[in-house]
């Protein structure tokens, strides 16, 4: 999706820190453990030497990840002072930044913010942790770890918790004492920040507690071989209940001589009780499936997705589904182009807001928030050109955006085009605030 960037840098001239970093690569890309031959005999030994080198790639990957926070929130004050200049409200000012960090580093679209989050706590209130992250002494994802336990204190109490555990001290004879967090595991590090979290602010961490009893909410994302993730976020208490519940009465019907294992029954339970049916296999079934014609009927086997979940579908499992004899079954079908495999249609709309056949249509074509790298789901039938520019309410001028990216795009210095409106073709590209360009492209409507 960033096709094109490296032509981009060129044509704004060549930094030396861009050079540097160039030149840093070339010479990782000859790194392949074999021995040097350096004239010397007998020479270092090789595996020795490839230890070596692993361990200072790592520390190499722990300071870059360092850079990588310090450059990122340089950026984000530079760009929030363009908005502000741009006359951008101050409720909105910061918004597209992450994403253009996302798109620059190639990261889904979500992690954005995050790295916005973990560079500016990092450069600005745990100057600790930062030292430890530049010279290699922790991991990136220690460092994360750090600035998420302590994201409920003050910047004060946070600079506490950094200093106790990534400071480097001397003892009472001048020696120095390396800082407790270098020789911690990731859990341990987890438990020691939330412990000093918790002796400097015993309000902030029930604060803590109170907002993360506020998010509880039940997900569902997909799993390998046509299965799903049904995953709840609940209290620790009632987390261990129900998970008790369903253990203790699978426990007792295996034993009863259930010929299904303990975790089927548990599962099974867990649909049958949520669902209010007799059998997991009863709970009526509407199918959004994206399938040929010859697979349904039995005449091929290629695989087929559910519009749901976005997952792949095996053929033989969309026909077991579409003819279970206990469960009411809806079927909806949706059409392909048959040259590129791209949900399509050539209906058109002459109205402002997408709604009927047109809507549905950009959700099965776009599938999720058609934002590079952002997997969200669709909350919103956009106008690639906006109305008040002149894009007319049609298919392909249609994209389906999350509601973050959907602001985002309104935000000065984004712009965004169809390139290629064809059906089965369907390009949006994407400039952002810097001059960067990545194109989005409906994806296949069929599994490979």
């Amino acid at each position: 999706m960033a096709a094109g960037t490296v032509e981009q840098a060129d044509a704004m001239g060549l930094d030396p820190g861009v050079a540097s970093l160039r030149a840093m690569m070339a010479d990782l890309a000859d790194l392949d453990g074999r021995p040097t031959d350096t004239g010397a005999d007998p020479g270092p030994d090789p595996d020795a030497v490839r230890i070596e080198q692993l361990a200072l790639l790592e520390r190499v990957k722990a300071a870059t990840a360092a850079a990588q926070a310090r450059i990122t929130d340089t950026f984000a004050a530079s760009q929030r002072e363009q908005q502000r200049a741009a006359g951008v409200p101050a409720r909105r000012l910061g918004r597209g930044i992450g994403d253009q960090v996302a798109l620059a580093c190639a990261l889904p679209a979500s992690q954005g913010s995050r790295r916005l989050g973990l560079a500016a706590a990092l450069t600005r209130e745990m100057p600790h942790t930062q030292v430890l992250l530049t010279g290699g002494e922790i991991s990136e994802w220690t460092a994360t770890l750090l600035v998420r336990e302590t994201a409920c204190l003050t910047r004060e109490g946070r600079g506490r918790v950094d200093a106790l555990l990534c400071a480097t001290r001397l003892d009472d004879h001048g020696n120095l004492i390396q800082p407790p967090v270098t020789s911690m595991t990731p859990r341990r590090v987890v438990a020691a920040a939330q412990a000093a979290a918790a002796r400097l602010d015993v309000e902030a961490v029930v604060r803590r507690r109170a907002h993360a009893e506020s998010e509880r909410r039940v997900s569902v994302r997909p799993a390998p071989e046509s299965m799903a993730w049904l995953t709840a976020l609940v209290p620790m208490g009632q987390g261990v209940a129900c998970y008790a519940n369903l253990k203790k009465s699978a426990e007792a019907i295996h034993a009863g001589g259930d010929q299904r294992t303990t975790r089927q029954i548990m599962a099974d339970l867990m649909v049958e009780r949520l669902t209010g049916q007799t059998t997991a296999t009863a709970v009526p079934v509407e199918i959004g499936l994206v399938l040929t014609p010859d697979a349904l009927l039995g005449n091929s086997e290629q695989p087929g997705r559910f519009t749901h979940t976005n997952t792949p579908c095996p053929a033989s499992t969309a026909r077991d589904l579409a003819t279970q004899p206990d469960a009411p079954v809806w079927l909806r079908r949706w059409f392909t182009d048959p040259a590129t495999d791209v949900v399509t249609t050539v209906d058109r709309a002459r109205k402002r807001f997408y709604s009927g056949p047109e809507l549905r249509v950009i959700h099965a074509r776009d599938q999720h928030c058609r934002h590079p790298r952002c997997d969200a789901p669709i909350a919103h039938a956009d106008h690639v050109v906006p109305v008040a520019a002149g894009g007319p309410t049609t298919i392909a001028d249609g994209q389906g955006l999350c509601a973050a990216h959907n602001q985002t795009k309104e935000t000065p210095g984004w712009t965004s085009h169809v390139t290629d409106p064809r059906p089965g073709h369907h390009t949006v590209q994407i400039t952002t605030p810097t001059g960067h360009t990545y194109h989005s492209h409906a994806p296949p409507a069929l599994p490979p």
